[in-house]
C-alpha cells in the first residue's frame, strides 16, 4: 500500500505557490485517488497518509487557504450576529438591542426607560474617555438621553418604545 501511496503523493506540483483553487482541487483529487486506490483502509488512516505525504507547497497552500476560509467565515458570522443585535430606530442605527445594566443583567432598549439610558450613555462615556472623537454609539446614547429627558420630566418612567412612539419615528423589530 506503502508503493501505491507514494507514487499518489508524487504527482507533479508546481514549485511555485499555486492559486487557492488550484490547492483544494489538487487536495480533492488526491482524496479522491487515494480512495480509489485504497477503498478498505480507513478514512482516518488515509488522512493521516495524507497529511504525511503531501508535497510541502500544496500542504502551504492548503494551510493558507483553509486558514482564510475559516478566519473569514468567523469574522462573517460575528458580524452577522451584531447586525442582527443592532436595531434599525432611525438616528440610533448604532445602539444594540440590549443594554448591560449596573448588576451585569441586559435589559431591552426599547423597553429602558431614561435612568436606564442615562446609565447606559455614561457607561459608554466612560469606557470611551480615550476615544476623541467620540463614537457613533456615544453620541447616539447622549441624543437618546436627552430626546428622552424632556419627555421623563412630565411622565416618570416613559421607555424608548413610548418615546419614539410619540416622535412618530418607525421601530423595526
Amino acid at each position: 500500500m506503502q508503493d501505491e501511496f507514494n507514487r499518489l503523493t508524487q504527482k507533479s506540483y508546481t514549485k511555485v505557490w499555486p492559486h487557492h483553487a488550484d490547492a483544494l482541487a489538487e487536495a480533492r483529487a488526491s482524496v479522491a485517488d487515494a480512495l480509489i486506490l485504497n477503498p478498505n483502509t480507513p478514512s482516518v488512516e488515509l488522512v493521516e497518509i495524507l497529511i504525511r505525504e503531501a508535497e510541502p507547497e500544496l500542504a502551504r497552500a492548503l494551510s493558507d487557504t483553509l486558514t482564510r476560509r475559516f478566519y473569514l467565515s468567523a469574522m462573517r458570522s460575528l458580524r452577522r450576529k451584531q447586525v442582527a443585535e443592532q436595531y434599525r430606530l432611525p438616528g440610533f442605527e448604532h445602539l444594540p438591542r440590549e443594554i448591560p445594566t449596573r448588576d451585569g443583567t441586559r435589559f431591552a432598549l426599547l423597553d429602558a426607560n431614561y435612568r436606564r439610558v442615562r446609565e447606559y450613555y455614561w457607561s459608554l462615556k466612560r469606557h470611551a474617555l480615550d476615544s476623541i472623537p467620540e463614537s457613533a454609539k456615544v453620541k447616539e446614547a447622549k441624543a437618546l438621553m436627552q430626546k428622552m429627558q424632556k419627555y421623563a420630566r412630565d411622565e416618570k418612567g416613559i421607555t424608548v418604545r413610548q418615546v419614539l412612539l410619540l416622535e412618530n419615528k418607525p421601530i423595526t423589530d
